[in-house]
């Protein structure tokens, strides 16, 4: 990794909302791969599509989409199924056109090369040794049909572990009227792999108020926390699931002050959580450290933002991490912002996703290190498409939507989406650092 030069600057005018929240899904996320500063979790990685997207040559007009592979990962001496529906988006009956499967022998190993392959055009090439070739019906404008493919990865002898380029192309005597591109994963050797370790970093913070009107702040507090709001749900997924927190310490002195019995039930689960993981205390209230850097605000003094007033009396577990700055959400943090994270003792700096780029081949560690006038600044980079798919596999609103529209209908079932803990996909936790 390394340090881009240009860095934008966060206006010292703008303390941006702090970590808006995904409705109902429970959790507020950072993703990013990391080592053991930060809670991780061992995965298998991130599901490749099953299918890319659809895509017709200009003048064709033929839809073609990857239905099914029957292995989701496929090892020596299996015979591998593929389905790919072909559609006549064309006004004109389709006939003698043919389908034809390549699979390239040789595995993906950046994120880059899987980005170009799905995104490639209409007729942009294709890779393979050979070609597995089957008739298409006579299709009429508007008619689909299935055609079945098999393919024994064994005669082109992949090696390693990896994605390969799969496509099913169509085509006839005009040439190519519709490609879909998809992936087929192959494991050559069924050796066991070290696992992906990811971390993900959930804000138990809440949005800005008003230190000089805490009634309101408590109020704004018990909303969040109540049933089925974004606290509430950061506590769910904070009891049943393996990851860390970065906690607002003011929040949680509210909480225990409160004379609301349901705000201190909530806390009282909550720190019996951040007991049992990697806990990371953020400066009271929760401050933009970007906007502060620009605004000249200095970590040290009596006017220093960590003396900042905080509700109650509480006091941080001695088991808590203090290293941890956590700038707003969409803000890449630059040298000044990383500075005086240092300065502040806080050389852990979460920067979000495009802050700093990776160079070269494999795997990116999502850690970075970076020269700032105070000392070294530790960057744990976000990784923005890992962070979007957990999100979406841990947000519960589309099923909290579907069966409210079936309580309304008075239906008497539901199928509902993939839980908080179901949605980590198989990871394994590991202890916090001591």
């Amino acid at each position: 990794m390394t340090q881009h030069p240009d860095f934008p600057s966060s206006p010292a005018h703008r303390r941006a909302a702090r970590r808006a929240g995904i409705v109902s899904a429970a959790l507020l996320a950072v993703v990013a791969f990391v080592g053991s500063a930060i809670l991780p979790a061992s995965a298998a990685g991130p599901d490749l599509p099953s299918t890319a997207q659809t895509r017709t040559a200009a003048d064709g007009g033929v839809g073609v989409s990857v239905t099914g592979i029957s292995h989701p990962i496929a090892v020596p001496g299996d015979t591998v199924t593929v389905r790919a529906e072909v559609t006549n988006t064309t006004t004109r009956v389709l006939d003698g056109a043919q389908a034809r499967l390549t699979v390239d022998h040789l595995a993906l190993t950046s994120r880059a090369q899987i980005a170009a392959w799905a995104d490639a055009g209409p007729q942009d090439q294709v890779y393979g040794n050979r070609e597995t070739v089957r008739p298409v019906p006579r299709l009429e404008p508007g008619d689909s049909t299935t055609v079945t493919f098999t393919y024994d990865p064994g005669i082109d002898a992949p090696q390693g572990f990896g994605a390969r380029r799969l496509a099913v192309a169509v085509g006839d005597a005009t040439g190519r009227l519709g490609i879909a591109r998809s992936f087929l994963m192959y494991d050559a050797d069924g050796a066991e792999r070290v696992p992906l370790k990811l971390s993900v970093l959930a804000a138990v913070t809440s949005p800005a108020t008003d230190p000089a009107d805490p009634d309101a702040a408590e109020l704004e507090l018990a909303q969040q926390t109540a049933s089925g709001q974004r606290l509430d749900g950061v506590l769910e997924v904070a009891e049943k699931s393996a990851v860390s927190l970065a906690v607002d310490p003011n929040l949680m002195g509210m909480a225990e002050a409160s004379e609301d019995p349901e705000l201190r039930g909530w806390y009282s689960r909550m720190l019996a959580a951040a007991g049992k993981t990697a806990t990371f205390t953020l400066p009271d209230h929760d401050p933009d450290i970007a906007a502060l850097a620009h605004a000249g605000v200095l970590s040290t003094g009596p006017r220093s933002f960590l003396r900042g007033p905080r509700a109650g009396v509480w006091e941080v577990p001695a088991t808590w991490h203090t290293d941890l700055a956590l700038p707003a959400e969409g803000v890449v943090p630059d040298i000044e912002t990383l500075n005086l994270a240092v300065a502040a003792g806080r050389p852990d700096v979460v920067v979000g996703s495009g802050g700093l780029a990776h160079e070269g081949e494999g795997t990116v560690t999502g850690r970075a290190e970076v020269r700032t006038p105070s000392g070294p600044a530790h960057a744990v980079v976000t990784d923005e498409a890992l962070t979007q798919a957990f999100l979406a596999a841990t947000d519960l609103s589309a099923a909290e939507s579907a069966a409210s529209a079936q309580e309304t209908a008075g239906a008497t079932s539901v199928t509902t989406a993939s839980t908080a803990v179901e949605g980590r996909s198989g990871c394994s936790p590991r202890r916090p650092p001591s």
